[in-house]
């Protein structure tokens, strides 16, 4: 499917946002290191990190207590958005999460726990497009914003500087 179709330009010219590429990312995770995605993710970051509370899959029923995306309706007003399975995004999103959780992942990339200096580094440093590996890197008034969202349903997470030491979640919403 993603092998048939034409490149939009050479490597390393441009680039661009792609679910499709996490996809990928995610099938080579799973043939490097033998196991399955969901389980790499839970052994090697969010373990490490104390991240009990956060997970794929999960109950997504109406009864589940989670709380509920909004998203536009036809009419141009917003609306609960339907309750969707997460393994749809497999490597390209699909996690539960709590807010303290989320905290606990932001401290842990300004941490040598799951990654080193380096790597941190090339993560933050933003290609020509202003994305770095996975985050939107951004001046928002003298300040350098990172971020990474979703553009359904999900939420949107944004880091300040790290010196600024703060992180937010919220509802990705279109208005």
């Amino acid at each position: 499917m993603i092998g048939d179709k034409a490149l939009d330009f050479a490597p390393g010219e441009r680039s661009r946002y792609s679910n499709a590429g996490y996809i990928l990312l995610g099938l080579v995770i799973e043939r490097a290191s033998g196991m399955p995605y969901a389980d790499y993710v839970h052994d090697r970051l969010l373990a490490p990190l104390g991240m009990s509370r956060t997970s794929y899959g999960g109950d997504v029923s109406s009864e589940s207590g989670l709380a509920r995306g909004l998203m536009e309706g036809p009419d141009g007003r917003l609306r609960e958005a339907p309750l969707v399975h997460p393994s749809l995004g497999y490597s390209a999103g699909a996690l539960f999460s709590t807010v303290e959780d989320i905290w606990r992942w932001d401290r842990g990339l300004e941490s040598d726990r799951i990654l080193a200096a380096n790597s941190r580094a090339q993560m933050f440093m933003p290609e020509k497009d202003g994305f770095g590996l996975g985050w939107l890197i951004m001046d928002t008034w003298g300040r350098k914003d990172i971020a990474h969202g979703g553009g359904g349903t999900a939420a949107r997470v944004t880091r300040s500087s790290p010196a600024a030491r703060t992180c937010s979640s919220f509802p990705t919403i279109k208005a």
